[in-house]
């Protein structure tokens, strides 16, 4: 659909690889994402489709990478992908939980999205367990997560995680109220520039910390659990680091450059799993 065009590309290969580990460990009972667009996606083989969800099955494959064909990602998407296919997070989340979850809250302000959703749902036989809100997420998730049990897990994925909306919440204010809540959690974001990063990753700590917050993730240096560049390009994309801060590169890559990724309530072990504990900060 053309509101959304995000799909297949560099950055969403990345945060889904990421999300499918961590929902194959953590198997919740209730998945909540907060912008969910849509489920499953006609591929139309853009050049940034052809760096992104091209590049990695064909790299995983040349490179004989078996942690990558091992993923649980590779696996779903390398099969819909023959048929023409490329599944976003809440066909992805589906497909991992299946009926070991006992509900999947979907909210998107695009009503086709979700219909596509619901769609998908009915093909995989989880309607019963899928409810759709076609609402701002920020009140309505906010608004519905007292009444969750403690092992949901909240994907929250707006891009932009300190504007506040109507009700006076962030998305960041997700992120610490379900953590409080004894809820794990990913948080993806986006940023422009050095100096916006350097805002927000400010942001994110003293917010999290001011909450009395302790279980992220952060280096030697101090910084925050995000996974832009430094922990998983040269292992997912078998490529140099530097390439990815070339000025001169296409838009494709400094966008995803500008999306990192935080990760609350000791979900970090996915960390593991995709380095084969070679982790250094």
């Amino acid at each position: 659909m053309a509101t959304y065009t995000h799909f297949g590309k560099q950055p969403d290969v990345l945060k889904h690889l990421i999300l499918c580990e961590v929902l194959r460990n953590e198997h919740p009972q209730v998945y909540v994402e907060t912008n969910s667009a849509c489920a499953i996606y006609p591929m139309q083989q853009t050049s940034e489709q052809q760096y992104g969800i091209y590049y990695f099955l064909e790299k995983a494959v040349e490179e004989d990478n078996q942690v990558l064909k091992d993923s649980i990602y590779y696996k779903i998407e390398n099969a819909e992908m023959q048929r023409g296919y490329y599944l976003g997070s809440p066909a992805l989340a589906m497909e991992v939980l299946g009926r070991q979850a006992q509900r999947f809250l979907f909210f998107d302000i695009e009503k086709s999205a979700l219909d596509n959703v619901e769609r998908y749902a009915k093909q995989a036989e989880l309607q019963t367990s899928v409810h759709l809100y076609n609402t701002d997420s920020l009140e309505g998730v906010m608004k519905l997560l007292p009444s969750l049990p403690k092992d949901s897990f909240i994907h929250i994925d707006p891009y932009e995680i300190d504007k506040k909306g109507d009700s006076g919440v962030t998305y960041l204010d997700i992120l610490i109220q379900a953590t409080q809540l004894g809820m794990k959690c990913l948080l993806w974001y986006g940023f422009m520039t050095g100096d916006d990063k350097a805002s927000l990753d400010n942001y994110i700590t003293s917010s999290l910390e001011k909450a009395g917050i302790k279980d992220f993730f952060k280096g030697k240096h101090g910084r925050n659990f995000l996974l832009a560049l430094d922990v998983l390009l040269a292992i997912a994309f078998f490529a140099q680091p530097d390439l990815y801060y070339d000025s001169q590169a296409p838009d494709f890559f400094d966008r995803f450059y500008a999306d990192s990724l935080i990760i609350c309530g000791g979900l970090w072990a996915v960390l593991v799993f995709l380095t084969g504990k070679k982790i250094h900060f």
